[in-house]
């Protein structure tokens, strides 16, 4: 199953380097009528994320119809067989929409360490998150001072 898996990874993912129609291919580039897919690299990295986060529901549900398969009802019928189906994918999505699996997270690293302009877009992303967080600690800070004098002062 892994070796399979692994393989269907591979496959789906093949950088832009190797010219193949994997997802990271198509990422940024245009079909073949013309039209644009992405308008930038915002575009691409949320298509990158997008791409990442089918890959781990994908992945989840393949655990979930392993898991299924190994635990058969003995009197199941085809009706039930595509209802557990439907339902093992929809907590799969549920699994995976909340939650980082840490799958996610792996192909966005191997995408971006193959692909420097989604590497530049999430280090310009981190750099404004880390931006903002600094400045909230500093309001923070000088809010915590402020109530420390009116404290002090009301005393």
């Amino acid at each position: 199953m892994i070796g399979g898996l692994a393989k269907s990874l591979s496959q789906t993912l093949k950088p832009q380097t190797d010219g193949g129609e994997g997802a990271l291919a198509k990422l940024g580039s245009h079909p073949k009528d013309g039209s644009a897919v992405t308008s930038g690299k915002n575009d691409k990295l949320a298509e990158a994320k997008k791409v990442a986060e089918d890959f781990e529901t994908l992945f989840a549900d393949m655990i979930m119809k392993s898991m299924r398969s190994s635990a058969k009802i003995e009197d199941s019928s085809n009706a039930m067989e595509v209802f557990e189906g439907m339902l093992d994918n929809e907590y799969s999505k549920s699994m995976t929409q909340g939650n980082d699996l840490g799958i996610k997270s792996l192909i966005l690293d191997w995408m971006k360490s193959v692909d420097p302009q989604l590497k530049e877009k999430a280090m310009e992303e981190w750099n404004k998150e880390r931006t903002s967080l600094q400045s909230k600690e500093h309001a923070a800070a000088s809010y915590a001072s402020q109530a420390n004098q009116w404290k002090g002062s009301a005393k």
